[in-house]
């Protein structure tokens, strides 16, 4: 049971439930021109708060376009609307693996309400096969996602282990809020 306190979700009993009620009130999903659809912010969020918690659809047996990589030999697909989250090389938000066997984005700065959510897609891949092209526009955009492989060492998510777990040395695996 999902016990509700002063307009907050609170995780308990049923918490692929629960991660649903909390990413529908967080969340919408609408069009982006050159990105086809995209999750936008529903209320502001302040830095450190967890905005969509990821659910599993199905383990991809390769990766594909739409899979997110969990571990060196595993891609999932992700539920909506974590699987519609767009790429930015400057992203609002940041990978934590969650107890569902995907990750939970959380806010990496204050988030506005109607703003678009994304992630660096270099966080969870060690190497991007499916994105040739960059669409975020940003003064950092590195012209292609890349992959974790690509990323320099002084990267800031990569220096401050703001990434998939995988991806962090031996024993510093982080679980997130709902872990």
């Amino acid at each position: 049971m999902s016990i509700e306190m002063e307009g907050a979700l609170l995780l308990g009993g049923n918490t692929a439930l629960s991660a649903r009620r909390l990413n529908n009130r967080n969340v919408t999903v609408r069009n982006v021109e050159h990105k086809g659809q995209g999750v936008f912010a529903d209320r502001h969020f302040l830095c450190g708060e967890t905005v969509v918690i990821a659910l599993v659809e199905r383990e991809e047996p390769e990766r594909t376009r739409y899979s997110v990589q969990m571990n060196w030999n595993k891609h999932v697909l992700m539920t909506t609307p974590a699987v519609l989250i767009n790429h930015s090389c400057n992203p609002n938000t940041v990978v934590i693996n969650n107890s569902h066997g995907a990750y939970d984005f959380v806010a990496f700065r204050d988030i506005s309400a109607g703003e678009e959510l994304s992630f660096d897609y270099a966080t969870t891949e060690f190497e991007i096969i499916a994105m040739n092209e960059c669409f975020c526009a940003e003064t950092n955009c590195r012209s292609t996602p890349g992959g974790f492989n690509v990323l320099p060492d002084d990267h800031a998510l990569k220096l401050h282990g703001l990434v998939g777990g995988y991806l962090l040395p031996t024993g510093q695996e982080r679980l997130g809020s709902t872990g």
